[in-house]
C-alpha cells in the first residue's frame, strides 16, 4: 500500500517541504484542520481530499469555486492521480509522489566538506581578497605606469574590493532565501579567486593585439577570457546558493546572454559614420616597466638640458 506524499516548494534551488498521508487520506485547504495548510487566498478552507481506494489514490474536490489542474488539465471529482503528477490549486503548485517514487541519483560535491559547509571563516577569503587587490594594483603599475601614484592605485584597489564583497553578499542573500544557508565566506572566496584569475588573464588581449596588429583578435581574446571566468564564477555561485541541477549549463547561458546584451548595447550606441580611422593603438608591447621609463615631464627636461648643452657648445665654437 503506497503512501501519498505532497511536496511544496518545488522550484529548483529551494528547500522542499513534504507532507505524508495518514489513515489512507490527506486533506488540503486554508483551514488549520487540514493535513496540509496552504496560505493562499484562492484556496478554500477545505479545498480537496486525497483518498485511497483499492490501492490507488483519488482526489475528491470539496470546493469547486476555482478549478483544480493536474499536469495542466482541469480535473473533475474522483480523479485518479499518479506519482509525479503536478497539482495546481489556486495559485499554488504542488507535486504528488508515492513513497516508492525513484529520486535522482546523489550528486557529488565538487568542493570538500569544510569549504561547502562554510567552516573556513573569513580569514582565508579576506587574505585572498587582499592579495587580489595587490595583484591588480601591481599589474596596472607594471604595465602602464612610469611613476608610482600610490593614492590612485589604493583607491582603485578599494573599489575593486568593494565590488567583490558586494557580489559575494548578493549571492549570500540569495542562498539565505533559497536554501536557508548564506555561505558568505565561500562566496567571497570564490569571487576573489575569479577576480584574481581575470586580473592575470586580462592583459593577454593587448599582447595579442600587439602581436597581430588586429583589434578583432584582441576583442575575441577579451570576450573569451571574460566568458571563461564568468561561467566559472556563476557556476560556483549557483552551487552554493541554489540546488540547480545543471549549474554549468545555466551559468553558460546566462554568461553568453549577458555578453551579447552588453555588446549589442555598445554597438547600438556607436555612430553610423565616423571620419576617424580605426587602427590598433598598441604601438609598444605592454611589458612590465622595470626601469628606464620616465614621465613626459622628465623627458622634456632631458630635451631642454640637451638643447642648452648644444647651444653652449655652439657659442664656444663661434668664439
Amino acid at each position: 500500500m503506497a503512501e501519498l506524499i505532497i511536496q511544496t516548494g518545488i522550484r529548483h534551488g529551494r528547500v522542499a517541504e513534504v507532507v505524508k498521508s495518514s489513515n489512507a487520506s490527506l486533506s488540503i485547504g486554508r483551514g488549520f484542520d487540514n493535513d496540509l495548510v496552504l496560505v493562499d487566498p484562492y484556496i478554500a478552507q477545505n479545498q480537496l481530499c486525497f483518498k485511497q481506494r483499492d490501492g490507488d489514490w483519488f482526489v475528491d474536490i470539496v470546493d469547486e469555486t476555482n478549478s483544480i489542474l493536474i499536469n495542466g488539465q482541469v480535473i473533475v471529482d474522483n480523479t485518479q492521480v499518479q506519482s509525479g503528477d503536478r497539482l495546481r490549486v489556486g495559485r499554488t503548485s504542488l507535486m504528488i509522489y508515492f513513497d516508492n517514487h525513484q529520486v535522482e541519483p546523489t550528486r557529488k560535491l565538487l568542493l570538500s566538506g569544510w569549504l561547502h559547509h562554510d567552516n573556513l571563516g573569513l580569514t582565508l577569503p579576506m587574505l585572498i581578497l587582499l592579495g587580489v587587490c595587490l595583484l591588480d594594483a601591481g599589474i596596472d603599475f607594471l604595465q602602464v605606469s612610469a611613476s608610482y601614484e600610490w593614492k590612485e592605485y589604493t583607491f582603485y584597489s578599494l573599489i575593486s574590493a568593494l565590488i567583490i564583497v558586494v557580489w559575494a553578499a548578493i549571492w549570500s542573500i540569495a542562498g539565505r532565501l533559497l536554501r536557508h544557508e548564506h555561505h558568505f565566506s565561500s562566496q567571497l572566496l570564490i569571487t576573489s579567486v575569479a577576480a584574481g584569475v581575470y586580473t592575470l588573464l586580462e592583459p593577454i588581449d593587448r599582447y595579442a593585439e600587439y602581436a597581430t596588429n588586429s583589434m578583432l583578435v584582441s576583442e575575441i581574446f577579451g570576450i573569451f577570457f571574460i566568458l571563461v571566468v564568468l561561467v566559472g564564477l556563476l557556476k560556483f555561485n549557483l552551487m552554493f546558493a541554489t540546488n540547480i541541477i545543471r549549474s554549468t549549463t545555466t551559468a553558460l547561458v546566462v554568461s553568453v546572454g549577458a555578453i551579447i546584451f552588453l555588446y549589442t548595447i555598445n554597438y547600438l550606441e556607436q555612430a553610423d559614420y565616423s571620419s576617424r580611422p580605426e587602427y590598433s593603438s598598441v604601438l609598444k608591447a605592454p611589458f612590465a616597466h622595470i626601469s628606464g621609463d620616465s614621465t613626459i615631464d622628465e623627458y622634456f627636461q632631458t630635451l631642454e638640458g640637451e638643447f642648452e648643452q648644444l647651444e653652449l657648445e655652439y657659442n664656444n665654437t663661434n668664439l
